[in-house]
């Protein structure tokens, strides 16, 4: 690797891991901020709108964009039939999810009137991300990080607005809306600055390709996204959205110590930790140990901590109103705890091209979630 190429690949690495860092930083704070404005039921509703959101969104982009950024930065010239390809089979996954989405919601009919609204970013998303993609293929990460930085603080901006202007939760998913618009136009702008043009009709065997290489990966984001939110679907179901709401603080709180203690340092890490497993078996190996341990050391302390002050940490944070969020929390924290340590053997699973064996382990899991929580809802809580 020449000097250039070694500082263009830092300064990539670094733009995406500050737009990462800004980013996550920015939307924990935002859901502090709305768990207070809407109150506990609209926040319920919120949270089980995100959580079928969020499984509809890995339907639409079926791990494609993964495939598109290997292949097209190794083939650049492919790329505007990865373009095409990609705009055709996600437009129609599209149509897939978002019939899904709304369909699943209609055990309550206002999370019912939400998930449709919500569900029109599918495909305004869908098209931004077509671009990001192939901007990622070029290496163009600070562009990417700087829109989608900005993208964030539009939408928390435009929605923070409308909230003022008492629209309540319609002004959220309207700054989405908005904010995501703004998003695929600039990246399309950028793009297409590039040359890169969709190349039609269509490739049938990039298509029929894209669609074998994608599936396994979406088949496992799909399974780890719903381990991930159905406990906030079944609460709004089977209990209030008031109790989805306390849930979803939890929850906010939770995502955030994971996403700042763990999924941040692995990302960072992998592709060392891919180097060893291949090149250095003994360093691998003791790479995970060292990991695990150091995880357990910095989870057993925050679990204890959480659980001893959980009041003196909800209240400020979200209000009076959210006390009993603080039960909640007291046992949700060691299921961070837990998963902290998990992530380091998944990710090590993946580095050693494992990724069966951890989708087995992730069906398991789910399919004993999903029982658990259909027997101990109705009758705990």
């Amino acid at each position: 690797m020449t000097a250039y190429a070694a500082r263009r690949a830092a300064r990539n690495a670094g733009a995406i891991a500050v737009a990462r860092l800004i980013s996550s930083g920015s939307q924990f704070a935002w859901q502090l901020i709305l768990g207070r404005a809407l109150g506990e039921a609209d926040f319920g509703v919120y949270g089980a709108v995100g959580a079928l959101f969020g499984i509809g969104a890995v339907i639409t982009n079926f791990a494609m964009s993964m495939i598109v950024i290997r292949d097209v930065a190794r083939a650049p010239e492919q790329a505007g039939r990865y373009l095409s390809a990609a705009l055709l089979a996600q437009t129609v996954l599209a149509l897939i999810a978002y019939a899904a989405l709304v369909a699943a919601a209609g055990y309550d009919p206002l999370i019912q009137v939400f998930a449709a609204i919500a569900g029109i970013s599918l495909f305004i998303d869908l098209t931004g991300t077509l671009a990001y993609d192939q901007l990622l293929a070029q290496e163009r990460m600070v562009t990417t990080s700087v829109v989608e930085v900005t993208q964030i603080g539009a939408r928390i901006g435009i929605a923070a607005l409308l909230l003022a202007l008492g629209f309540g939760l319609v002004g959220v998913y309207l700054a989405a809306i908005v904010s995501g618009v703004i998003r695929s136009g600039v990246l399309w702008m950028v793009l297409r600055r590039t040359g890169v043009r969709a190349i039609f009709p269509v490739d049938r065997a990039v298509l029929r390709q894209l669609l074998i290489d994608a599936a396994p990966l979406a088949a496992f984001a799909f399974i780890g996204m719903t381990y991930a939110r159905i406990d906030t679907i079944l609460t709004s179901g089977i209990l209030t959205t008031a109790d989805a709401g306390h849930f979803n603080a939890a929850f906010v709180i939770v995502a955030g110590v994971v996403e700042l203690l763990s999924t941040t340092i692995l990302v960072a890490i992998y592709p060392f930790m891919s180097r060893a497993q291949t090149d250095q078996p003994e360093l691998f190996r003791l790479l995970v140990e060292k990991l695990a341990f150091f995880t357990l050391i910095i989870g057993v302390p925050l679990g204890l901590a959480f659980s001893l002050f959980a009041p003196a940490i909800i209240v400020p944070l979200f209000g009076a109103n959210y006390a009993p969020t603080a039960d909640i929390l007291r046992a949700l924290i060691w299921y961070a705890a837990a998963t902290m340590v998990v992530n380091v053997f998944a990710q090590a699973l993946m580095a050693a091209n494992g990724q069966r064996r951890l989708l087995v382990f992730r069906v398991g899991g789910l399919l004993l979630k999903l029982a658990l929580s259909l027997f101990l809802l109705p009758r705990v809580g």
